[in-house]
């Protein structure tokens, strides 16, 4: 083992010192994305792209339109119910995150990188409240786990999985904590329903300055669709450079948190689209849920043994079972099965143009200072 460190060593030193060796690495170094170019030719993009734009757009303008609608004004199916981070309250007034997040960059590369507890810490501190409105099962957050080869959700335990992220913004590299939430199902509405099924679920993304300020909140559905972005007040959404390109959503600028405030996230009933976000000083909260890591999902337990045997995504990084009916007229635009759930690291999040959301220039290339031009 000695022996293989010493070669790794002498190995990464002789190429630093060869350019050619360098400049190799970069034109190789290319993550492969999560369109397909033969699905879009033979589904002829350039014209039913068009179609898919038009669409998109009118649903951009529904969703700004939610996010006007107060709560205590809207049409319910069901009850609100609050989900706190369980042990929050004796924590979130102690943590400095400036101070975890400044000592932890303090490495040549200037990545924050805190240690395993600081980062739970973090997690903790900045965790969401869920606010869900709750006709039925299917909108209960819960635990996946295997029944035969099937993913099912136990919604008698609410958890949020977490895993943490990086990104490039404007130079520095900074930290993101993420947050994913699964539900049983979004419920069929109709036999010509093409987006509900098996499973559904939500991730919702924080990146930090490394002042510990929110630079951007934002959030997917764990198929990678309804990518909407909550820039903090000193951004501006870039005008997009093609109109062949879907625009990122902003439908409000990111709400200003006081001491004692938490962040909450507003789920409609069955859909779970996230349609209103606040911050409150919490009184009282209907239940509490744990944070998890986001690994657990690669060995899911067994309902009846309890054993964890099987990771909750294929080889592909797809959730099985949960296709929708939405693949057969959504394959034009290249991503392979479009609606099924997914593993992080496969979110392809726009239909029209080429977007991901592990992109690490994601907010560079869509938002500037509102100071620049």
């Amino acid at each position: 083992l000695d022996q293989m460190q010493i070669c790794n060593s002498l190995l990464v030193e002789l190429t630093i010192e060869t350019p050619k060796a360098i400049e190799l690495i970069k034109t190789r170094a290319v993550v492969a994305d999560d369109y397909s170019i033969a699905k879009r030719t033979i589904g002829i993009y350039p014209l039913t792209s068009l179609f898919f734009m038009s669409g998109i757009k009118k649903l951009h303008q529904e969703t700004r339109k939610r996010f006007y609608v107060p709560i205590n004004e809207r049409v319910q199916k069901g009850n609100y119910l609050l989900y706190q981070v369980s042990g929050s309250d004796s924590n979130i007034t102690k943590l400095d995150p400036k101070e975890i997040l400044s000592s932890s960059a303090d490495n040549p590369l200037g990545i924050p990188e805190p240690g395993s507890s600081e980062l739970n810490k973090l997690f903790e501190y900045y965790a969401p409240v869920w606010e869900i409105e709750t006709e039925n099962n299917y909108d209960l957050p819960g635990i996946p786990y295997l029944q035969g080869n099937e993913v099912r959700i136990n919604t008698q335990q609410h958890v949020t999985y977490t895993y943490h992220s990086f990104i490039r913004f404007y130079k520095g590299i900074q930290l993101q904590l993420n947050y994913v939430i699964w539900f049983p199902s979004r419920p069929l509405t109709g036999v010509f329903d093409l987006l509900g099924g098996h499973l559904d679920g939500i991730t919702w993304r924080i990146t930090l300055s490394s002042d510990g300020d929110v630079l951007f909140y934002d959030t997917i559905h764990n198929c990678g669709c309804y990518h909407i972005v909550f820039p903090n007040e000193q951004f501006h959404k870039i005008k997009e450079s093609s109109e062949l390109t879907e625009p990122v959503l902003v439908p409000v600028s990111a709400p200003d948190i006081k001491d004692g405030q938490r962040l909450v996230i507003t789920l409609d009933s069955g859909t779970h689209y996230l349609s209103y976000i606040r911050a409150i000083t919490l009184n009282e909260i209907d239940k509490q849920y744990i944070l998890e890591e986001y690994s657990h999902l690669k060995l899911l337990s067994s309902n009846t043994q309890g054993i964890r045997t099987k990771s909750m995504f294929d080889k592909d990084g797809l959730v099985p079972g949960t296709e929708r009916k939405e693949r057969w007229l959504f394959w034009p635009m290249g991503i392979d099965e479009p609606g099924a759930m997914r593993q992080r690291g496969k979110h392809a999040i726009a239909f029209v143009g080429r977007r991901h959301f592990d992109d690490p220039f994601i907010f560079e290339k869509n938002f500037i200072y509102n100071n620049k031009q």
